[in-house]
């Protein structure tokens, strides 16, 4: 059996730079036209702001900000007494 020389076991590639040599610069690419995928991301984003600027306006039009603290509209009271024959009962 013989031995594979070291041509034969590091193959050569033309197309690789060797030392010294620049390597060849791709020509730039023609820039690619708007496909659906893009368009219908464009129109996702515009109905999320939207549906945010929506919500916003109908927020303001039910209070000032926290929406969720609601101690403006609690009773003056804190349980309703009973007014009739019956109330003598729970007031004994």
């Amino acid at each position: 059996m013989s031995q594979p020389s070291s041509a034969d076991a590091q193959p050569t590639f033309s197309d690789q730079p060797t030392i010294g040599q620049q390597p060849q610069v791709e020509a730039p690419k023609q820039k690619q036209r708007i496909n659906v995928y893009t368009m219908m991301l464009f129109i996702a984003f515009v109905c999320l702001v939207t549906a945010c600027i929506l919500l916003y306006k109908e927020l303001t039009l039910w209070g000032s900000y926290p929406w969720w603290n609601t101690d403006e509209g609690k009773p003056d009271i804190s349980a309703v007494e009973p007014i009739g024959p019956h109330a003598e009962r729970f007031f004994v």
